[in-house]
């Protein structure tokens, strides 16, 4: 063999021993390939693994709610710059209208904008007067009610025919406000007030008592999407109890509101008001302890929830077509109709024969609690609860999070009974009616002034 087959044969064997230092053995192969798919798996559960939910806390102070949000384990922003997937805004800061059209098609606040429609009295009181037209059995859940000072001349003319017959008892309420301030009671027209922007009742003077005194429910409903309408129910609520003994009304005792009044803000000022952990003692209870103690008497408590619920169902239809248009125009860029929701604050009251009577409804309602445990585990509670599912039902990352979630909410609309919700379908189909009617009745057509005063000369 020449002199240079010998180098080459040489160099040859040198590269091939070196190449087979690199082959891995067996078990490094075994090692490497295991290193390499744990980093591929880590990799597709970091992608899968979705990120905290981020809210916007800044405009919120209320303890029940900063309770919720912990333990939902979203992430609070506290930087305005930031984009969040949530804002959640309190009673005294209402989101202005400039917060809902900037906000992005995906994220979230916890406002409808047009809720005044059935949040002020008055025009509750108009939009139901409305329905009762068409359905007038349907809608005969409120108090007679008057608009001031618009009605007054009609309100003077029925409480001097009530005067004649009897000592009806009628209740002053501003058309704006909370919280009892400004309400008196009064059975002379001649202290009807002359200007006032307010509302005039027919006072429920026999009301079911407890304890022989008078209450009232403070019940919350959820609304997640106005287009299309779904509704939903807290189970439990507040039972605000007046702090002295109910007797009907008379002239010496109208001024008591201690006695006539059920409002919180009110009756803490009282010298019988007593605050208590407990849902089935003091002068605020649980709707839950109600309904028991209803049933423990022979009430049958199961039907006065189905109307509960009635009204609720029938107090929102008067809203949708209002709340449809508003929120068409405030969130614009939104492609689904459930990227704003509110928990609403409805009041009601029941008499001695089980009637439920819707007397106003709070669109921002207070979850600042009070020193009992149980106001803000019912707060906090209905918080947390409408969290998760406004969150599980946006779909992605939220439903993972938050899928299926158990909650003391209760579907009321649609309504899962057929024949309720085909009586409820027609009444919201009215009610759209009825608002199409009164903008055609305000709109003219461009020219007419004009077209009217040629004609006329």
């Amino acid at each position: 063999m020449s002199r240079n087959a010998l180098i080459l044969r040489s160099c040859a064997a040198r590269t091939l021993k070196l190449a087979l230092r690199s082959v891995p053995t067996a078990e490094q192969r075994r090692s490497v390939g295991g290193m390499m798919e744990a980093t591929a798996v880590d990799q597709d559960a970091k992608k899968a693994r979705p990120r905290p939910m981020r809210i916007n806390m800044n405009a919120t102070k209320c303890y029940a709610v900063w309770s919720a949000v912990d333990e939902l384990k979203l992430q609070v922003v506290e930087d305005d710059t930031v984009e969040c997937d949530i804002y959640w805004f309190d009673v005294a800061k209402s989101a202005p209208i400039e917060w809902h059209t900037s906000l992005t098609p995906d994220q979230i606040i916890n406002q409808l904008y047009g809720t005044e429609v059935i949040g002020r009295k008055d025009s509750l009181a108009r939009n139901i007067q409305s329905m009762q037209e068409t359905w007038k059995e349907g809608f005969d859940f409120t108090p007679r009610t008057w608009v001031l000072p618009s009605g007054r001349a009609s309100l003077v003319e029925a409480m001097r025919g009530a005067a004649a017959c009897s000592h009806k008892t009628f209740i002053v309420k501003p058309s704006l406000g909370g919280k009892g301030e400004g309400i008196r009671l009064l059975m002379s027209p001649e202290l009807v007030p002359q200007r006032e922007q307010i509302i005039v009742q027919e006072y429920i003077e026999k009301p079911l008592l407890m304890e022989g005194f008078k209450f009232d429910l403070r019940l919350y409903v959820l609304v997640t999407s106005c287009s299309p309408l779904r509704v939903f129910l807290y189970g439990d609520g507040l039972v605000r109890l007046s702090t002295v003994p109910y007797l009907p009304p008379v002239k010496d005792n109208l001024d008591d509101v201690y006695m006539h009044l059920t409002n919180y803000s009110i009756n803490r000022h009282s010298a019988g008001f007593k605050e208590c952990d407990d849902p089935d003692k003091g002068s605020k209870r649980s709707v839950k302890f109600l309904m028991n103690w209803m049933e423990t008497r022979g009430y049958k408590a199961a039907d006065v929830w189905k109307q509960i619920e009635d009204v609720m169902v029938k107090t929102l239809i008067v809203a949708q077509p209002h709340l449809q248009e508003a929120y068409s125009k405030s969130r614009p860029s939104a492609t689904r109709g459930d990227k704003s929701f509110q928990i609403l604050g409805c009041d009601v009251l029941i008499d001695e024969n089980l009637k439920v009577w819707l007397l106003e409804v709070n669109r921002s309602p207070s979850f600042a609690s009070s020193m009992s445990k149980m106001d803000f585990h019912i707060k906090h509670g209905l918080v947390k609860d409408a969290l998760q599912m406004v969150l599980a039902s946006n779909g992605g990352t939220e439903a993972k999070q938050c899928s299926t979630p158990q909650t003391d909410y209760v579907q009321i609309y649609p309504s899962l009974d057929s024949d309720r919700q085909s009586v409820y379908t027609r009444m919201l189909k009215d009610s759209s009616e009825l608002k199409r009617q009164k903008e055609f009745l305000k709109w003219r057509p461009p020219g007419l002034e004009t077209w009217v005063n040629s004609s006329s000369t």
